[in-house]
């Protein structure tokens, strides 16, 4: 994770040198350069190849005015720095692509602060200097329509190839996704109706969030190719399942170098081989999960599909095994310890969604919250006055809920207060 805040001169150049012997090699005609808005709405510019060499020095300019959320027209002028770690290679007709997902800096060079990707960074620096690196595998549900926009197909979980039409589209949505490189852990139906999930295997933090705004892009593109449209909204239709991007996110200690070298989370003779740094974790993220969900959860229709009765995590809790907790810790143990966030939904700005995630969860390591018990019941076979004689609180009921938990916790302090504003105006007026 060292090399997410900067590497000495020759690493870069070493870099540099290989992704030009690939552009040689693939005879790339193309370099796409994507960053996110404030909302992380995906973003690119595109340029020849033979501009190559300034993409690497960073002098890439664009109008940030023209941006929602970025700068005002009298300081417009802002660049794109591309991350040499993960450079992408596709195929677009004829056109041989090279892309990278980018910073956005100001003139001089620094980090703007309104960029999203940047967020991010901060919180994942916070985690290195607690000495920890961040892994995170997402899980993004969607819905696929025909030309119509009727359901695609009427299959069910798990349906077998003769019983769900949308298996043709889905496959090649992995197809087109494995050939931009990525590394897909497990492709299925989903519960509802022409309602599918695509795994995306674990990443750090930093380029799994770049991973889920390629994987939604790549998505599109693909379903448009066979005819079929796609939505990630969280709720688009009333009676059946929502869709959620349950999130997996393991902590690593570092050694000395800053390089991760042992799951943190795992320790096999404690209660459900847990480490007290895995409990302080997930007790960071229940305690602000209310002020979290503005960012993992951020449109109205989000709490639409966070309501009882359709197989969504609406309790603030944890569980070994029960999805109907908010938090679930999947069966694996040693490097697969993690803990299983189910309330996020793929309409989130994945930037914000993790670094607000992280940043919890390591105020409950640093504070060293006292752990919880763990819920070992059916929640959605219990009324409501069941759960609350309990003592488990509920996630927001509404939008306008959301965001003033998040206004009335001293979360707020952890972001930037400039970016927490710009975000809770911009989506209210996306609203």
């Amino acid at each position: 994770m060292a090399n997410l805040f900067g590497t000495d001169k020759d690493d870069v150049k070493k870099k540099q040198q290989d992704i030009e012997k690939t552009v040689q090699e693939k005879n790339i005609t193309q370099i796409h350069l994507y960053f996110s808005d404030v909302l992380g709405d995906l973003k690119l510019l595109t340029l020849s190849a033979k501009l190559l060499p300034e993409v690497f020095e960073g002098k890439t300019m664009f109008d940030g005015s023209s941006i929602n959320g970025f700068s005002s027209i009298k300081n417009s002028d802002l660049f794109l720095r591309p991350d040499l770690d993960r450079p992408r290679y596709e195929q677009d007709g004829e056109e041989n692509i090279l892309a990278f997902f980018c910073d956005v800096c100001t003139p001089e060079g620094e980090r703007y602060e309104y960029d999203p990707r940047n967020v991010l960074k901060d919180a994942l620096e916070r985690a290195a200097r607690d000495g920890y690196s961040v892994f995170v595998g997402a899980e993004p549900e969607f819905f696929i329509f025909d030309e119509n926009g009727e359901f695609y197909d009427e299959a069910g979980y798990f349906s077998t190839r003769s019983e769900d039409k949308g298996y043709e589209v889905r496959q090649h949505i992995a197809n087109r996704l494995s050939g931009v490189g990525f590394n897909i852990e497990a492709v299925h139906h989903e519960v509802a109706p022409a309602q599918h999930e695509i795994g995306i295997k674990y990443d750090d933090a930093l380029h799994t969030a770049d991973n889920i705004q390629f994987f939604k892009e790549i998505v599109k593109i693909a379903a448009k190719e066979k005819g079929a449209s796609v939505s990630f909204l969280p709720k688009p239709l009333r009676d059946v399942n929502g869709s959620g991007m349950h999130l997996n996110i393991s902590v690593w200690k570092n050694d000395e170098s800053g390089n991760p070298t042992t799951n943190a989370f795992d320790e096999v003779d404690s209660d459900y081989g847990l480490s007290k740094t895995a409990r302080h974790f997930i007790e960071g993220i229940l305690k602000h999960a209310r002020a979290t969900a503005i960012f993992t959860n951020p449109l109205p229709e989000s709490y639409e599909r966070l309501v009882p009765g359709f197989e969504a995590p609406v309790n603030i809790c944890w569980s070994p095994s029960n999805r109907s907790s908010m938090i679930r810790i999947p069966a694996s143990r040693g490097s697969a310890t993690r803990v299983e966030v189910r309330n996020p939904d793929p309409s989130a700005n994945p930037y914000l969604a993790l670094a607000a995630l992280i940043y919890a969860g390591l105020e409950g390591i640093e504070q060293q919250l006292v752990p919880s018990s763990p819920n070992e019941d059916d929640l959605f076979e219990y009324s409501a006055k069941q759960i609350e004689s309990q003592g488990i609180a509920s996630l927001p009921a509404t939008f306008h809920e959301s965001i003033q938990s998040l206004k009335q916790d001293n979360f707020h302090d952890y972001f930037n207060h400039n970016m927490i504003d710009r975000y809770l105006s911009l989506i209210q007026v996306r609203k």
